[in-house]
């Protein structure tokens, strides 16, 4: 089974996000694990500041969970996820 992701437009995001938030800032990342054990991260939510599309985080749980199935997610520093969607996105 091949698994396809595309994280170009989330490293986007999040690059901008990281130039107006700056170095410091804080996500919550969500990971799915691929049907090879592997770990694929899809997605981020703010932890401090305004929700992505004025969705509460609940919200956005539910709407990862709608996409991708069952997910994990964890407080990371924004520039550490951002280095693990570059990694993905030469991999996948």
């Amino acid at each position: 089974m091949q698994y396809s992701f595309d994280s170009s437009s989330l490293i986007e995001e999040l690059k901008g996000d990281i130039y107006d938030a700056g170095d410091d800032m804080m996500v919550w990342a969500y990971w799915v694990f691929m049907p090879n054990g592997q770990k694929l991260y899809v997605n981020y939510y703010y932890v401090n500041g305004d929700a992505p599309f004025g969705l509460t985080i609940e919200q956005f749980d539910l709407k990862v969970r709608q996409e991708h199935g069952v997910v994990l997610r964890k407080k990371m520093p924004a520039a550490e996820l951002l280095e693990i969607f570059k990694k993905e996105d030469e991999t996948i």
